[in-house]
């Protein structure tokens, strides 16, 4: 508990020093960034919400990857399911990430 007090203290202690030596430098410059600061926050939001999902999906690919050639190599794939598995992960669309 007391780490992460001490964590929270020096996080914020490290943001109004910053923030005083930004002033310090550039007035301007720092009410500007300051101003696009929440825009920054929702673009990162809504980025990290669909990279959240592709990486989730590409896990998931991967690891059927993997499980699939897992069993391969150890010889448990059955001709029959193992024709099944590879229709299975060639059939799925490849991830790409919109624009």
């Amino acid at each position: 508990m007391c780490g992460y007090i001490l964590s929270i203290f020096s996080n914020v202690l490290f943001l109004v020093g910053s923030l005083a030596i930004m002033v310090w430098l550039n007035p301007r410059l720092t009410i500007a960034s300051l101003i696009l600061l929440p825009f920054s926050i929702l673009a990162l939001r809504h980025y990290q919400r669909r990279l959240t999902h592709f990486t989730f999906e590409l896990r998931q690919r991967s690891a059927n990857l993997g499980s699939y050639l897992s069993k391969a190599s150890w010889g448990c794939v059955s001709s029959f399911p193992l024709a099944h598995r590879n229709a299975k992960l060639t059939d799925s669309p490849p991830i790409t990430m919109p624009s």
